[in-house]
């Protein structure tokens, strides 16, 4: 028997079969919601996000590294938070259930469809209880 060479010779068994259906459902689920309305959504969240953090003074100084342009706006807000270590906080706040990641030195939130401003107020409060340490 000879054995494929690189990564492919850990390869053992079919396709997940149930992935595949996974991912046919949920892009049934989005197309019926409609693209304009997720792409709506997400970029409310974001401005809200942005917002929230630039305007509290409880979580000043913290340099936002989303473009200032809202046209370059996606679903992901990352933040900088001056004399502080952003995994430490990353961390902390994934101690607090809310799911972020440390990226290229920041905090880095992403949302989607399921989100909501409940879901961002969390977040603000699990950085205020960390930044007030």
């Amino acid at each position: 028997m000879s054995f494929a060479v690189g990564a492919k010779k850990f390869e053992y068994s079919t396709m997940s079969y149930a992935s595949a259906i996974g991912l046919a459902e949920s892009m049934q689920y989005l197309r019926k919601i409609g693209r304009a309305s997720v792409t709506k959504h997400v970029l409310s969240l974001t401005r809200t996000l942005v917002d929230a953090i630039g305007n509290d003074q409880n979580l000043f100084p913290a340099r936002i590294l989303t473009p200032d342009d809202e046209g370059s706006h996606a679903s992901i807000v990352s933040f900088r938070f001056k004399n502080r270590d952003q995994s430490t906080i990353a961390a902390g706040v994934v101690q607090r259930n809310v799911i972020v990641s440390q990226r290229f030195n920041g905090v880095r939130f992403s949302f989607h469809i399921f989100n909501t401003e409940q879901d961002l107020l969390r977040a603000t409060q699990a950085l205020g209880e960390l930044l007030a340490k």
